[in-house]
């Protein structure tokens, strides 16, 4: 209960990571498939995995072992783990899973599982929405029950009052997660997972070995 995150994941070495999910806060179908993908894979576990190997153990660049909460790395980090949906479950595959093992799961015998995946897909366009209206609340252009009500009927954002609060802990930090999304998603194209093993690494590894003065 009561964790800052509605989820995180922790590297426990060995390939396992131990992922915690906030009990606190309610969880539709898209929102569980979409946190499972993010702390996951490919999410968080796969960049886990990924750094472990290539540079700790391959290379013994130990730093690495040290996953720090900011920094110009969590742009990518957080925006790669926001995509790992898009890219762990296509459009079809996502259908599938909410109809086969989410919605039972649920006890949702009749949800209009394609039509929840299509929404996804909108809101996905809308997302930079929630970064002006976080911008617009941090530069005092508006005030709380504005950001509140935009979050609500402008970008969809189910738990508005919760996102704001969210917005004044973590600041900018917020725009790892949409902008970061579409940067990375942009930059791979159709390369898939294996373009997103490349992006992170050749990201991280310039840096790995650069003289502190």
């Amino acid at each position: 209960d009561n964790l800052p995150w509605d989820a995180h994941a922790r590297y426990l070495g060995r390939h396992r990571t131990r992922i915690e999910v906030n009990a606190s806060r309610p969880l539709d179908l898209a929102r569980a498939l979409r946190l499972a993908c993010h702390e996951g894979y490919a999410g968080h576990h796969a960049q886990y995995i990924w750094t472990a190997d290539e540079l700790v153990t391959a290379r013994a660049w130990s730093e690495y072992a040290m996953v720090p909460g900011f920094g110009p790395d969590l742009l990518l980090a957080e925006g790669a783990a926001e995509a790992g949906a898009d890219l762990a479950m296509r459009f079809e595959r996502r259908v599938a899973v909410y109809r086969n093992h989410l919605a039972p799961a649920a006890g949702l015998v009749s949800a209009d599982v394609e039509r929840l995946a299509r929404v996804e897909v909108h809101l996905a366009a809308i997302e930079p929405l929630i970064g002006d209206i976080a911008r617009d609340y941090l530069d005092n252009q508006i005030h709380t029950a504005d950001a509140v009500a935009r979050l609500s009927h402008d970008a969809l954002v189910a738990d508005a009052e919760a996102f704001v609060m969210f917005i004044e802990r973590r600041r900018t930090r917020l725009l790892t997660y949409a902008v970061g999304r579409r940067r990375v998603l942009g930059a791979l194209g159709d390369r898939g997972l294996d373009g997103m093993r490349a992006l992170l690494l050749g990201a991280l590894e310039p840096r790995a070995r650069t003289p502190v003065e």
